[in-house]
């Protein structure tokens, strides 16, 4: 059990007088608040500041503060605030302040998601680093410091970078700037899945000062599997739409890409590292004359794991959902419908991507990616 630091003692008049302040209506709350600690603090001296913050429903801060005015100012005087004429010191030193910044970063309290302002002050106060301190302070010592303990971030933490990792960015960036002759044709494919919602009551219609209202409830009609074909320097893009994206799906996608630019002798396809992205399937679903034709025409440049961000038809598909497919849709027929629309749309005004990030750059930039250099 932590020793008590402040042990409070109070008369019977101070009781009756502590009593009265705190069953007064007119009584300022804070006033009354404190009366109640001085009393609880009395009846119970063995009691902890956490356990007589818990009974009364407030900070230990304030707790500890109440104990601490009532010792060294008088019983009475304690219960209201001093005109705030003097010059504060400063809460936290250096030292709390490096405390502070440590808990701040640390693993939260069982029970609790983030570090809030409040539990971080009572925190301190309960490591003894400091009596008494507000959350306000806190909250402005971690603004100082750049500090948010209550946001978070989703985020694709990558693996350590190594040789392949740069290989394979510098081989899709190479492609991206190089540039082709007329029989060749860079083209970048990503697959994605669109869930059908139907509605389960009608939407209420936009109307003047209002926005539109949909229901919570909706029914569930499954999920369509997306595949993006997209050549930044043809603006052309083209979206298949399938049930699943298996390998079966994955191969005669990239035959109906084949037909449909049969004047290419080669097309450069930058894609991710899916399973089912692997030339040598063409032989399980195709003649043999077939799949060695689609293996001769296609030269696949896989991006590194953990790189999506290399991958235009990423971007393609960002352009995507947010314009076109960011609803409800029930059925994949309408999904179709919907998809074409946008397609029909950017391929006739010609939208595309002026990609800049270079080899060099990468090199400059992205240094820290590179693995260091083994001497003999």
């Amino acid at each position: 059990m932590p020793k008590i630091k402040y042990i409070i003692n109070l008369s019977e008049q101070e009781k009756q007088k502590l009593k009265a302040i705190e069953n007064n209506p007119k009584t300022k709350p804070r006033a009354q608040k404190r009366a109640r600690i001085l009393l609880l603090c009395e009846k119970y001296p063995k009691w902890s500041i956490e356990q007589i913050a818990q009974a009364l429903i407030c900070s230990k801060s304030m707790v500890n503060k109440t104990k601490k005015n009532c010792i060294e100012q008088g019983v009475m005087e304690c219960l209201t605030d001093k005109k705030r004429n003097r010059v504060y010191e400063r809460s936290l030193d250096a030292k709390g302040e490096a405390m502070l910044v440590t808990l701040a970063c640390s693993t939260p309290p069982e029970g609790r998601s983030v570090w809030t302002m409040q539990l971080l002050a009572d925190e301190l106060i309960e490591l003894n680093c400091v009596e008494t301190i507000s959350d306000e302070t806190v909250r402005r010592t971690l603004k100082k410091n750049e500090i948010k303990p209550w946001q978070k971030q989703s985020w694709v933490i990558p693996p350590t970078y190594d040789a392949e990792y740069v290989h394979k960015m510098e081989d899709v960036l190479d492609i991206y700037a190089k540039i082709l002759p007329e029989d060749e044709m860079l083209i970048c494919m990503d697959e994605s899945t669109k869930q059908h919602i139907e509605d389960k009551r009608e939407p209420i219609p936009t109307q003047k000062g209002q926005a539109l209202k949909y229901d919570y409830e909706y029914i569930r009609h499954g999920v369509s599997s997306l595949f993006i074909f997209f050549s930044p320097d043809e603006s052309w893009r083209k979206v298949m739409i399938d049930d699943y994206k298996r390998t079966i799906e994955w191969v005669h996608h990239m035959k109906t890409i084949s037909d449909e630019f049969p004047q290419k002798r080669k097309i450069h396809v930058v894609l991710d590292n899916f399973r089912t992205h692997n030339p040598a399937k063409f032989y399980e679903y195709f003649e043999p004359k077939i799949a060695r034709e689609l293996i001769q025409k296609f030269e696949f440049h896989f991006t590194p794991k953990h790189a999506s961000w290399l991958n235009m038809a990423e971007i393609e598909f960002s352009a995507l959902f947010s314009q076109a497919l960011n609803k409800r849709i029930p059925s994949q027929e309408q999904l179709k419908k919907e998809v074409l629309a946008w397609e029909t749309y950017r391929n006739q005004h010609t939208k595309s991507i002026d990609w800049k990030f270079t080899t060099s750059d990468a090199r400059t930039r992205l240094k820290k990616l590179y693995p260091s250099i083994v001497s003999i």
